[in-house]
């Protein structure tokens, strides 16, 4: 295993070597978790990957987010798709209008409960949607879904 704290790269989620370097902006660590975050891999599974604790890769996730001014994870698959890095892509269908607004307003940063309001819809119909965009895309998490919607560009 590659040491990241010493400035090795896990070389996960890269188009060529090099391409999309988030030099300069992210720490070792934090482009290694960026990297396994675009994988689909959660947190623990994350830590236990690098060696770290997994309230380590929560807070260099939080130092990250601040790092690229992003609000939320699905920002930061957003991030990531701006610098070229890349997670497997499925062929899916377009989602419909709701689905747009819905992936626009959480990419401004809004919370999910803000999101229904403004969409005049509940909650729950909230993370339904999210779920299915999830599935449709094929993506384990928030930061995929948020480099799919920029990559197939939705928003």
């Amino acid at each position: 295993m590659r040491d990241v704290r010493r400035g090795e790269t896990t070389g996960v989620g890269r188009k060529t070597a090099g391409a999309g370097r988030t030099a300069g902006v992210l720490g070792a660590l934090q482009e290694a978790i960026l990297e396994l975050m675009l994988t689909g891999a959660p947190d623990k599974a994350i830590a236990a990957r690098l060696g770290v604790t997994e309230r380590t890769v929560q807070r260099r996730v939080r130092t990250l987010m601040t790092a690229v001014g992003a609000g939320n994870r699905m920002q930061l698959g957003t991030f990531a798709e701006r610098r070229g890095m890349t997670v497997p892509v499925a062929t899916c269908e377009h989602p419909d209008e709701t689905e747009v607004l819905l992936l626009k307003l959480l990419m401004a940063g809004l919370p999910e409960r803000s999101v229904a309001a403004g969409l005049e819809i509940g909650y729950r119909t909230v993370q339904r949607r999210i779920r299915r965009l999830m599935a449709m895309v094929g993506a384990a998490n928030r930061v995929q879904l948020g480099w799919h919607a920029e990559h197939n560009g939705w928003i």
